[in-house]
């Protein structure tokens, strides 16, 4: 029996919520047990005076690394790093120290900030900070090509830099059967913030319900603009119309994929938004803007419609919901093909296969250097 590959999968705590934490619960659910040892680490913390003690903590992180890697002795450390100031100098310091000791390492970035990448192109203090981060790890999964053409831009070598996606258990999603019938109801799912595009959505739905008032809205997720939405949604006698129902997870969520017709995300900025293989893998059409990874894979009519107006006008939104509920073909087309996508292009079993065949190649190119 051949020697199984061990690898320290690290990331925040699995207790967070969000697309990383969802990857990297699916990597450990699912990735083939007769070829791997996998080990999760969790990087950083979540307390809330980290800025007080923030030297404290980074120099516990990395002893916690240290003694990681001693007893485990990992053949690939596959980090996901969080893209903002504080984790980035934490990150850092992990690879330098896993490079330093000659082990492989994969960086995955999960999510993109414009405000950190628009450095690349400058010469100063950053672009230097983010050249030396970004050359050390072996190879780096993006989730868009924008991103990617960043990173060269910055530097680094094009060959070590992989465009991934976000995956799905495709089978959990998948409906019995779709029928789509009036009333409708139109599903968000994603965290409650501004740059999801929440109000612009509310304000597309009260021209909807002019014209359809039996149509139905729900935001499925939590985040900081949550109770301030709710107000509002309230002052505009909304509330037998529009729901708001927190962050929901497993069959729970399902069940509201199961039950909409269309899922829309009018998004600001996104890097590869989960919710986006969720609804291949349910049947629904995609209505969102064209940002981060969905420019590589979203095309208009054909997973949904998109929205090209950034920030989104909500008669633009409106419009494109009219299109879809006004014709039940296209409707179906869209449906159609994204069950079929949802399992052909974004299933844990595709997604996790590419992430193994990376994984025995820098296994085997380790080998034959050493």
């Amino acid at each position: 029996m051949a020697e199984k590959i061990r690898v320290l999968l690290c990331s925040v705590s699995l207790e967070q919520k969000g697309g990383v934490t969802n990857y990297v619960k699916l990597i450990l659910d699912n990735y083939p047990r007769d070829k791997y040892e996998i080990q999760h680490f969790v990087q950083g913390c979540n307390s809330k005076v980290i800025n007080v003690f923030y030297p404290l903590i980074l120099v516990i992180q990395l002893l916690k690394f240290k003694e990681t890697l001693k007893k485990f002795n990992p053949d690939i450390i596959h980090i996901n790093p969080s893209l903002d100031w504080v984790a980035m100098i934490r990150d850092a310091i992990l690879v330098r120290y896993a490079k330093k000791k000659g082990f492989s390492v994969v960086f995955s970035l999960g999510g993109w900030k414009h405000y950190i990448s628009k450095h690349f192109s400058k010469k100063n203090l950053f672009s230097k900070f983010f050249y030396n981060m970004f050359i050390m790890p072996d190879r780096i999964f993006v989730l868009a090509k924008s991103f990617k053409d960043d990173l060269i831009a910055l530097g680094i070598d094009p060959k070590k830099i992989i465009r991934t996606t976000m995956m799905v258990e495709s089978e959990k999603y998948k409906p019995t059967s779709k029928t789509y019938d009036s009333p409708y109801t139109l599903l968000f799912c994603s965290r409650i913030e501004k740059l999801k595009g929440i109000y612009q959505l509310l304000d597309a739905f009260e021209i909807i319900v002019r014209k359809y008032p039996d149509t139905k809205l729900v935001y499925v997720g939590k985040g900081s603009e949550l109770q301030n939405l709710i107000k509002k949604i309230h002052q505009r006698k909304l509330d037998g119309s529009v729901t708001c129902v927190g962050f929901k997870s497993g069959v729970e969520k399902i069940n509201y994929y199961h039950h909409a017709d269309m899922l829309i995300l009018p998004s600001f900025t996104e890097g590869f938004p989960n919710v986006f293989c969720e609804a291949m893998a349910a049947g629904l059409p995609f209505i969102g803007t064209h940002v981060g990874g969905l420019m590589d894979v979203f095309e208009d009519r054909m997973q949904g419609l998109v929205i090209t107006s950034i920030p989104p006008i909500p008669e633009e939104i409106s419009e494109k919901i009219f299109e879809l509920m006004e014709n039940k073909k296209l409707l179906t087309q869209i449906s159609q093909n994204n069950l079929r996508e949802g399992k052909d292009k974004y299933d844990v079993k595709i997604v996790i296969a590419a992430l193994d065949a990376i994984y025995q190649q820098m296994y085997t190119s380790k080998g034959i250097e050493e």
